[in-house]
């Protein structure tokens, strides 16, 4: 009996050492399993949030190109007005306005949007007046050049539409015939044409007197 007993013993011992074993390893594998998932995850997060940054930075480049090719045609438009300005001191103003604009529209050409950011953030924090005016003169600029720029779209959509209109042509050698209404009288009834007068009571060189007979 009491071998029958130890041996029970050794085998619950064994059994029981197996179970931690076995529970260990599912332990391993487990955590492995989730560490791998977990670094999936990050890996795929840092490529989302790397393909979103690309997305924004292309899109901010593409306003900031946009931006710069109005500043260019504002800056074409000022320099129209300064040279047709009859006013010297006008004609002066509007010079420096599109020079400054011309400079501005090259520092936006060769900066990149990050550096632009950053570069605007520093100047409103040194000059939060100057940024604000500037923000205002911006605004102001904006809207012009969106007025032209809708000014110019329907004009073009009406040379469009003049251009599909269909032309109609009188061929070579066609004869146009034009009705001319006849005189109708006032008060109805059918037009009556003029009677010419009788030749046998027209006499050359005399005239009627008042008696009622020509004189002799």
């Amino acid at each position: 009996q009491q071998s029958t007993s130890s041996q029970a013993v050794d085998e619950a011992k064994s059994v029981a050492a197996d179970a931690a074993s076995s529970g260990k390893a599912v332990a391993g594998a487990a955590k492995e399993e989730v560490a791998q998932v977990a670094g999936e995850a990050k890996n795929h997060a840092q490529d989302l949030y790397h393909q979103a940054r690309s997305e924004v930075s292309s899109q901010a480049a593409t306003q900031q190109d946009r931006v710069a090719g109005l500043l260019r045609l504002l800056t074409s438009e000022l320099q129209e007005m300064g040279r047709s300005s009859q006013s010297g001191i006008a004609s002066g103003l509007v010079s420096q306005a599109a020079d400054q604009t011309e400079r501005v529209a090259g520092w936006l050409e060769s900066r990149d949007p990050s550096d632009l950011l950053e570069d605007i953030r520093r100047y409103a924090r040194r000059n939060p007046g100057n940024f604000l005016a500037g923000a205002a003169l911006a605004g102001f600029l904006g809207g012009r050049i969106t007025r032209s720029l809708a000014s110019q779209d329907d004009d073009a959509d009406q040379q469009y539409v003049q251009r599909q209109r269909p032309v109609t042509t009188v061929p070579a050698g066609a004869v146009t015939t034009q009705h001319i209404p006849s005189a109708v009288p006032a008060y109805g009834g059918s037009p009556t044409p003029a009677t010419a007068p009788n030749p046998a009571s027209v006499r050359t060189g005399t005239t009627r007197e008042a008696g009622g007979e020509l004189p002799r």
